[in-house]
């Protein structure tokens, strides 16, 4: 699978780009993801671009929704859309979280983790 930056996909601008590459995924197993974000259109929009091409995708609000989840799932996630600004714990935090689930085994080592952000400019960064 081909990564994009997050860069790239600014510069490309728009949803109906990501859209486009998303239905090229179609040749792509399809997966288990999970969305976490505290923005809820930024859930809805994510899940309908990810279940319209098969994918079957869960939600959290916050990174600490996110680790529950992860951990009372009964089956493994294949990848993360983790957004990096949350309320209760944030994106890098989570991910170090899950980066330790992974090291002790309690869940795949095979998670791709994506980490998202609205941040534009270097003052935000």
């Amino acid at each position: 699978m081909n990564s994009v930056s997050p860069k790239t996909l600014s510069r490309q601008g728009s949803i109906k780009t990501t859209a486009a590459t998303l239905s090229q995924a179609k040749y792509v197993d399809k997966m288990n993801i999970l969305v976490v974000d505290d923005d809820h259109l930024n859930i809805v929009a994510a899940k309908l671009m990810l279940t319209s091409i098969g994918h079957k995708c869960r939600s959290a609000y916050n990174g600490l929704d996110a680790l529950k989840l992860l951990d009372e799932a009964k089956f493994d996630f294949d990848f993360v859309l983790l957004d990096i600004n949350m309320p209760v714990m944030d994106g890098i935090q989570t991910c170090i979280q899950i980066r330790r689930k992974m090291e002790k085994k309690k869940i795949s080592k095979n998670l791709i983790i994506v980490g998202l952000t609205g941040y534009s400019s270097e003052d935000e960064k």
